[in-house]
């Protein structure tokens, strides 16, 4: 064997058992006659196998850089590039290889062929081509600096992409080797910029939204995130940012943080003047319902005056009632500090039909509850009672006259909820035609009996002031259904 001809050729069988590339030992016509270990586990035959298959069945010769290869080896007696191997298991991979014909001494044409499998090196190249495209064609500005100084000049800008000149207006070309400060101005924040650079001297990444400037001088809001980019041996090299204009989001967070300002200011004046309103009417209509009562013990012999006086005194005695109601309104409003408990379902429900001398079963109403699943809410004794006499109360006044009134309350877990269900079977409500003012104040949706409109109302602000829901379900004719839900 070829081998054992060159015995004497110490250095060169060192170099061929030892190398870490495949090297390959042939012919011209494709035979293979040695391969050294690299070789072998390479392709991962055996050498009996390797030089049975031969050089078609480990390089794929469909491939033009194969092709290539051979021509330009038999042409010049050597070539060398990138070709794809094909190990015994089908996988193929790419190959750099250098490939010579040489004579040996007693003439005869050999081959000799080094190669390195560079799958991993094609990898990263992909990677990176990958990342190169993503940082082109990103819409977000990227911009690469050095790692230091931190102090003056600052680092230089190495890199920024196309993205970069659109939002900003410089092109690389003017920004390359200066410091990212050339973007900032007079309304920079400069407690922002003092954040950042705590975060850069400690090697951290960082993210902040401030003001900068535009080549042209127009001020733009930019958030941006920095991070550090180290090197194999784990020294920082250079500063990674990525930047997006969010001019627009910033001017509606201001917009609105401005709306918010300006309703808050109102609604404390608009409740500074309803409590002046209120406060300043009590003693007018308290007079003025003081006098008509005076007047009442005279006789006045003129019926029409006595007509019209008697009209002031319920006008007087409406308006009394309408102060007293927004009264009760402006209290829950602009109570703070609520405390909650538990509270016994049972006994809320006994103490509130006790008040309305109500039974569980009388000749014109039954009561029907169960407070199995949830026997507590967690909410405040006041409130509770009054929603549930307001229910009541509006159970009563819209019952059917063909049937006896028949109320279920049922309590069941709601998630975050405890959902109570509080039914009817009265005239019902046309949820449809009302949806929108069910719980609007002064709104009533029957004419059969008085009432002001007040109670649902009530009913809504007082579940919203501990943070509690109410919903209705009703149909014309067949009873309505108050879903309550205290918050847990």
């Amino acid at each position: 064997m070829l081998l054992n001809d060159l015995q004497s050729e110490n250095k060169f069988l060192s170099v061929f058992e030892n190398s870490l590339s495949a090297i390959l030992l042939g012919k011209p016509d494709g035979s293979i006659l040695e391969a050294n270990h690299a070789a072998l586990e390479m392709f991962g035959y055996n050498l009996d196998e390797m030089q049975s298959v031969g050089r078609t069945a480990i390089f794929d010769h469909l491939d033009p850089g194969m092709i290539l290869a051979l021509e330009k080896r038999k042409k010049d007696g050597h070539a060398k590039g990138e070709i794809i191997g094909i190990r015994k298991n089908g996988e193929r991979f790419p190959c750099e290889f250098t490939s010579v014909i040489f004579k040996t001494e007693n003439g005869e044409s050999m081959t000799s062929t080094v190669l390195n499998d560079i799958t991993a090196k094609k990898n990263e190249e992909h990677r990176l081509k990958l990342l190169e495209s993503v940082i082109t064609n990103t819409k977000d500005s990227v911009m690469i600096t050095e790692a230091e100084p931190f102090d003056e000049p600052g680092p230089k800008i190495v890199y920024v992409n196309d993205a970069f000149t659109k939002m900003t207006g410089y092109e690389a070309s003017e920004v390359i080797g200066k410091s990212p400060r050339i973007l900032q101005g007079k309304n920079t924040n400069k407690e922002e910029l003092k954040r950042l650079s705590e975060a850069m001297r400690k090697w951290e990444s960082c993210e902040v939204t401030i003001i900068n400037y535009k080549k042209n001088g127009e001020e733009f809001w930019i958030n941006f995130s920095i991070t550090p980019v180290a090197d194999e041996k784990g020294w920082y090299t250079h500063w990674i940012a990525i930047e997006r204009d969010v001019t627009h989001i910033k001017l509606g967070e201001l917009e609105r943080e401005q709306i918010i300002s300006e309703l808050s200011q109102n609604n404390t004046d608009l409740k500074q003047f309803s409590y002046v309103t209120s406060h300043n009417l009590r003693a007018p209509i308290a007079n003025l319902l003081g006098l008509t009562s005076l007047i009442e013990q005279y006789n006045i012999p003129d019926k029409s005056l006595e007509q019209i006086l008697g009209g002031i005194k319920q006008a007087a005695l409406m308006f009394d009632d309408t102060v007293k109601d927004l009264t009760k309104v402006l209290v829950i409003k602009d109570q703070k500090g609520i405390v909650k408990e538990q509270i016994d379902l049972d006994r809320a429900l006994e103490k509130v039909m006790t008040q309305l001398n109500l039974t569980c079963d009388g000749e014109d109403l039954s009561v029907n509850y169960d407070f199995t699943n949830c026997p507590c809410v967690c909410f405040t004794h006041a409130y509770l009672e009054s929603v549930l006499l307001n229910l009541f109360t509006n159970a009563v006044k819209y019952k059917s006259a063909s049937r006896k009134l028949k109320i279920d309350i049922k309590s069941m877990d709601s998630g975050d909820f405890v959902e109570l269900r509080f039914s009817d079977n009265g005239i019902g409500i046309d949820t449809d035609l009302y949806k929108d003012k069910l719980f609007k104040l002064y709104q009533r949706f029957h004419d059969q009996s008085e009432g002001k409109g007040l109670g649902l109302y009530l009913v809504k602000s007082q579940l919203e002031a501990l943070d509690g829901l109410i919903d209705i379900e009703s149909k014309v004719g067949s009873g309505t259904t108050f879903i309550i839900k205290f918050r847990k």
